[in-house]
């Protein structure tokens, strides 16, 4: 994958919801997937309500999908609503057999697939897909990670062109010193070396994070970072 600090630029930055889904499907190539899906239910306050939908698949699956209301029987997206445990297709095939079977005759046979929730109350689910070949078990040691990463990404990058940032809480302003600190995490670095960089302490380092953490309601370090550039803030 590329950088993770230029990816996260990337889809911070991007002009619309279609250049940002353009960005997660190159980065699925990357990790050897064919297909990728993204879904997002807004929160309950959210006039619009409408669940949105992003995928790669063949024109002819997409239809067939929304044409036999697949969306209310997909054992992915049942998973994805109840939990964040990561999830290989393979786990749900028992529980719907007939669903993957008509997926299977769409080339969809092997997946997985990440869901991520914020606190604004938005859900969102990554999947990828490929035709062939099941995952061994040391792809998913390798990848799984990278999956929870690109999920994250995901759901922060997409989120910004589809509500209305005033709709998730606009940030607080940041200090100097928090601005200088936030900048530095971005590009990569650990907050030991963002302290040995500011001649400051580890801790005071994690201070600020955790400061800027609670101004944005990031939910951890990545978060912060897309929200930031989001906002113009670094």
């Amino acid at each position: 994958m590329q950088k993770h600090d230029d990816v996260v630029h990337e889809i911070s930055t991007s002009a619309s919801s279609d250049a940002a889904f353009k960005i997660l499907r190159e980065e699925a190539h990357r990790l050897g997937m064919e297909n990728v899906s993204w879904v997002m239910k807004p929160p309950v306050a959210f006039e619009d309500g409408k669940i949105a939908t992003f995928d790669s698949y063949a024109p002819e699956w997409r239809a067939h999908y929304f044409e036999n209301n697949y969306l209310a029987c997909d054992p992915t997206v049942k998973h994805g609503l109840t939990s964040m445990q990561p999830l290989l297709w393979s786990q749900t095939k028992a529980l719907a057999p007939e669903f993957w079977e008509d997926a299977d005759s769409f080339g969809l046979r092997v997946g997985f697939a990440q869901s991520l929730w914020d606190r604004h109350g938005c859900c969102s689910m990554l999947s990828l897909s490929r035709d062939r070949v099941e995952f061994s078990q040391s792809e998913l040691i390798s990848k799984l990670p990278q999956l929870a990463w690109l999920a994250l990404i995901a759901h922060t990058g997409m989120i910004r062109h589809i509500i209305p940032a005033e709709t998730i809480n606009a940030p607080a302003s940041l200090s100097r010193r928090e601005t200088q600190t936030l900048q530095l995490v971005s590009t990569g670095l650990t907050s030991q070396q963002v302290a040995d960089r500011l001649r400051v302490t580890k801790a005071t380092i994690d201070r600020h994070m955790e400061a800027v953490r609670s101004k944005l309601h990031a939910e951890n370090k990545v978060d912060a970072v897309v929200k930031a550039i989001r906002w113009g803030l670094i």
